[in-house]
């Protein structure tokens, strides 16, 4: 029996700290402003999926659309898709940015589904229909 495996060196944990401050770019993603690049980058991910992704589906109802939001933190992009109806996951190797997700999932109201886990390694069963990652 050897040692544990050692993480990749891409997939070290933030840490909470980190991941306040993520909290904090996620609050000010509600806030609409022409300067605000927190809200633009989640505008920009709306008009991506509506111009170039929708349409290549069929303009299938968005609860038969899958999308995974990658590398996900503390889950923005996730939940802004759960809340138009996408069957929505997120993905992140950082445990302390997935317990902070988790709160928003419930304090949005949203049903998103959060998984621990390094992408490089997917292992998840799933047939995606849209991947984000920002």
């Amino acid at each position: 029996m050897g040692a544990p495996p050692r993480p990749k060196e891409t997939s070290f944990e933030y840490g909470r700290k980190q991941q306040e401050i993520m909290l904090g770019y996620y609050r000010l993603s509600k806030v609409p402003s022409e300067d605000n690049t927190e809200y633009l980058r989640v505008v920009l991910a709306h008009e991506l999926v509506n111009k170039h992704a929708l349409p290549r589906l069929g303009n299938r109802p968005a609860h038969e659309i899958t999308v995974v939001d990658v590398g996900c933190s503390v889950g923005l992009l996730a939940i802004e898709f759960a809340k138009r109806g996408f069957r929505s996951y997120g993905v992140d190797f950082d445990p302390a940015a997935l317990e902070i997700a988790a709160g928003l999932n419930r304090e949005e109201g949203t049903d998103v589904t959060f998984v621990l886990m390094d992408a490089s390694d997917w292992n998840l069963e799933l047939t995606i229909d849209i991947a984000i990652c920002f």
